[in-house]
């Protein structure tokens, strides 16, 4: 079986020191793994449309054509627009941005934190044994909050007990507005959709390219294993989409209590907090991401 995919990667735009370092080390990991398999990468061929049929269109007029096309280029996803099965696509006033900062011996092990201070979060998270994880988000208007730069300042006086670690920050960072997707299907015929062309999420849960990854291997595991891929893709989404879908609204959920609950009611935010710190309903809901098994698959 063919399989045609049409990706998308964004270039760097910090020094390696950045996090963009250990994504490059995973991209890497995938390219080489793939290469291994026999896949063939072009590089400079822009998809700018795709067909049920199992046919690409690019940029230069050219067209491939294979069994399956497969979209996993991102949130704007020009093979999702053309297929025709984009609901809902919302840029979101609230966005964020992330440093890797050197270690100390005194940073977390095997433990992450999240601050809030009105709709600002900030989260610091182990990362290796030379960094530490640190990411910021606040609304869109937030002096200080959704710059290209970081107002420092600013920060450390809505968090004071993090001075140590946010004078640690090198850069200006690279501010994101947060975005979400959702689809009426993630495939119609022979092209399908994987990661945040077909369910882009604000990162609040730490589970967008889990799931991406996760939904990819099960697509593999589906096609490899059918003489009909578009029942193999129906099949596919009936297993995976659920759990995707519930992470998803999570996510969002997640993001209005955080970022955009009213100022007025900052009391009943922290005894909200509280209750679901404490609830394992909520616990699960949250990690079935992160535990989810396919019956597609199997155990890893």
């Amino acid at each position: 079986m063919s399989v045609a995919a049409s990706c998308r990667s964004r270039q760097p735009t910090q020094p390696e020191s950045s996090s963009w370092q250990h994504c490059t080390v995973l991209h890497r990991s995938l390219v080489d793994a793939a290469r291994r398999r026999g896949v063939e990468i072009r590089l400079q061929s822009e998809v700018v449309g795709a067909h049920p049929d199992g046919v690409l269109e690019l940029r230069d007029g050219t067209e491939d054509v294979a069994d399956v096309v497969v979209g996993a280029d991102g949130v704007g996803s020009a093979v999702r627009e053309t297929l025709g099965l984009t609901r809902r696509h919302v840029v979101m006033k609230t966005g964020g941005m992330r440093f890797l900062i050197p270690r100390r011996p005194q940073d977390p092990v095997g433990t992450a934190f999240e601050h809030w201070h009105g709709s600002r979060v900030v989260g610091i998270l182990p990362c290796s044994s030379e960094t530490v994880y640190v990411y910021f988000g606040a609304n869109a208007g937030d002096t200080g909050g959704d710059g290209a730069a970081v107002d420092l300042g600013s920060w450390i006086s809505s968090f004071p007990h993090l001075r140590e670690v946010l004078g640690r920050l090198e850069g200006d960072g690279h501010w994101t507005a947060f975005e979400s997707v959702q689809t009426r299907a993630w495939s119609r015929g022979r092209a399908a959709l994987v990661g945040d062309a077909a369910h882009a999420m604000p990162p609040t849960l730490g589970q967008g390219a889990c799931l991406a990854m996760a939904n990819a291997r099960v697509l593999a595991h589906s096609l490899s294993r059918a003489s009909d891929p578009r029942t193999a893709l129906v099949h596919w989404e009936k297993s995976e989409r659920s759990v995707t879908d519930t992470t998803q609204r999570w996510s969002n959920l997640y993001l209005r209590v955080s970022a955009q609950w009213p100022a007025s009611l900052l009391d009943a935010r922290s005894a909200l907090v509280r209750w679901a710190g404490r609830s394992e309903w909520v616990h699960r809901r949250t990690a079935m991401a992160a535990t989810h098994e396919s019956s597609l698959v199997g155990p890893a």
